[in-house]
């Protein structure tokens, strides 16, 4: 759906520029994630070993103002772009040292993904099948401006105990 509404904007003979966030980094402390990752497992419907290419919210907003500063210089492009790339089984090994406790890494299979909705499991199957492919390091050459964090600097960033404390409480 989101390529139909590119090629709709496209033709409308407007300048614009298309920003492409990858998979956000927060996916992993979301509502339907964070229970388990609270119990000591982070858990997606990918295999432990695949690479994923993932974005800070932050530097969603970092990047457009990049390019809306840029205005004419990116009319009519298409930015894919990208913090960091690394597997489950990666993510899982960094989020134990930012939490400051074992995280395993569950791969869900794509038949329970797809009982809770049909659209992310095709989202989960492409992600696996074709994934994202941005040349990170090219990408942050050219746009110095945004502070880019890895999944690292986001996993170190985060408060995990505010998290820990409010889902707690609920």
């Amino acid at each position: 759906s989101k390529y139909l509404v590119e090629q709709h904007v496209a033709v409308l003979g407007i300048p614009y520029t298309i920003s492409a966030p990858v998979a956000f980094m927060e996916n992993i402390v979301a509502p339907w994630s964070i229970g388990a990752l609270i119990r000591g497992t982070h858990a997606f419907a990918m295999p432990a070993k695949r690479v994923l290419q993932l974005v800070a919210l932050a530097d969603i907003g970092a990047f457009v103002a990049a390019l809306v500063e840029r205005r004419e210089r990116v009319f009519g492009k298409r930015f894919d772009f990208a913090g960091s790339e690394l597997s489950g089984e990666d993510q899982a090994k960094i989020l134990s040292q930012s939490i400051g406790r074992p995280i395993n890494y569950q791969a869900i299979p794509i038949a329970v993904a797809r009982q809770q909705s049909e659209d992310t499991a095709l989202m989960f199957e492409w992600f696996d099948r074709v994934g994202y492919d941005v040349d990170i390091a090219a990408l942050h050459r050219d746009f110095p401006e945004v502070r880019w964090h890895s999944f690292a600097d986001w996993a170190r960033e985060f408060d995990w105990r505010a998290l820990e404390r409010a889902y707690s409480a609920a």
